[in-house]
């Protein structure tokens, strides 16, 4: 009987111990829930900002793209950026090598002006593009301006439009018809990109 006893008392400790052990193991799930849900609320505000500062850079750099555009046509062009906030500086215009031996250097206002090549694309094309037809003629542009207060420097490749009109008694005429952005963000040189171009896109020559 005491042996039974003893057995007896055993078990019902067993049983008051089992509350303690579930309630331990109930407190200590509520710990690593609350720790678990902890991180993932973190980890969603960092995802947040890297997301935030991600969105932030993206539209710095947009921001900061400069684009010219054209506006007149003939013998002149002016180039003004699309953003209104960004004022240019300075320029250098690479036009391909068997058009203009040199970069033209310019400051202030954007400006492209036929004289500048009028005369070598015509001997470089021989007549090829004199009837009139509008061709187009790549231009590495090298522009510093400033935005915000900060200088920058853009080097995009640009294809002008033109157009020849041979003229009885005088020499073909060279007539600007606008200017178009074709590549952005060169990397080489915009001298060898103006070359590299000009060979794949020049009007045929006879």
């Amino acid at each position: 009987m005491a042996m039974d006893g003893d057995q007896g008392e055993a078990a019902r400790k067993r049983r008051l111990q089992l509350p303690i052990r579930l309630g331990e193991a109930v407190a200590l799930i509520g710990v690593v829930i609350a720790g678990l849900g902890l991180y993932v609320s973190c980890a969603d505000r960092d995802r947040d900002k890297q997301e935030a500062a991600r969105e932030a850079q993206q539209r710095a750099q947009v921001q900061s793209l400069l684009v010219l555009r054209g506006e007149g046509d003939g013998g002149s062009i002016r180039l003004t950026p699309v953003n209104p906030n960004q004022v240019v500086q300075s320029q250098s215009f690479y036009f391909p090598s068997a058009v203009r031996g040199g970069p033209v250097q310019i400051t202030g206002d954007g400006r492209i002006e036929a004289g500048w090549f009028a005369d070598g694309l015509k001997r470089a094309l021989h007549g090829a593009a004199d009837n009139g037809s509008e061709q187009s003629l790549p231009v590495g542009i090298v522009t510093t301006f400033v935005e915000d207060g900060v200088v920058m420097t853009d080097s995009s490749l640009y294809q002008i439009g033109f157009t020849i009109h041979p003229r009885l008694l005088q020499g073909a005429e060279v007539r600007i018809e606008g200017v178009a952005v074709s590549r952005r963000g060169l990397t080489g040189a915009p001298q060898g990109a103006a070359d590299a171009a000009w060979a794949n896109e020049s009007p045929a020559k006879p």
